[in-house]
C-alpha cells in the first residue's frame, strides 16, 4: 500500500472497493488500469497538476523536470502515486521505482517545462525508448497538455511483482 496523507489520494479503478467494504466474494482486480483510465483518477490528476507547478515550466531560470510512479494495490484496485526527486531543465532520473507491497507499477508520468520539446522525446535513450523498456505506459505534462506514450497498459504478468515486467523484484 503507498503510504499517502490523506486518503484523497486514492482511487479505484470502477466496481472495484477496498477490503473493508468490499461485498463478499468480490473479486479482486483482474486487470491493471489502462492509461486513459488512470488519466481519469483523480490522485493521477492531482499528481500530474501539482509536477506541473512545480515544475516552474513560466520561469526560464528555475523551471525543471519532476515525476513519478503510479501504482495500483493487487487486492483492491486503489491506485497511488509516489514522487521522485526533481530533476533538471531537460530530464529527471525516474530510476527503479521503489518497492510497495502488495501494489505493482502501472505506469510512469514526468514533466516537460521546455516549450521547444513538448512531446515525448524521441532521440535515442529518449522517453520513447525508456517507456519500452519499462513495459508500462508513459504520461508527460507539457505546456500544450498531456501527451500519452508507450503501452496502454502494464504489460507481463502484473500481480507479480511491484517493479517493473522484466526487471528484479
Amino acid at each position: 500500500m503507498c503510504v499517502r496523507p490523506h486518503t484523497e489520494h486514492l482511487w479505484q479503478l470502477p466496481g472495484r472497493f477496498p477490503r473493508s467494504t468490499a461485498p463478499i466474494g468480490r473479486p479482486r482486480p483482474s486487470r491493471p488500469p489502462t492509461v486513459f483510465e488512470l488519466l481519469d483518477a483523480p490522485v493521477v490528476r492531482t499528481a500530474l497538476d501539482q509536477a506541473w507547478v512545480n515544475s516552474r515550466a513560466n520561469d526560464p531560470n528555475l523551471a525543471h523536470e519532476e515525476g513519478g510512479w503510479i501504482y495500483m494495490d493487487v487486492a483492491t484496485g486503489l491506485v497511488c502515486v509516489r514522487l521522485v526527486p526533481s530533476g533538471r531543465y531537460g530530464s529527471v532520473q525516474l530510476g527503479y521505482p521503489p518497492v510497495v507491497p502488495g501494489s505493482v507499477v502501472v505506469a510512469s508520468f514526468h514533466t516537460h517545462p521546455n516549450p521547444d520539446f513538448p512531446g515525448p522525446s524521441t532521440v535515442e535513450g529518449g522517453d520513447l525508448d525508456l517507456q519500452r523498456d519499462r513495459g508500462v505506459p508513459g504520461i508527460i505534462r507539457a505546456v500544450n497538455g498531456i501527451h500519452v506514450y508507450g503501452l496502454e497498459a502494464r504489460r507481463g504478468e502484473w500481480r507479480l511483482s511491484s517493479r517493473i515486467p522484466g526487471l528484479p523484484p
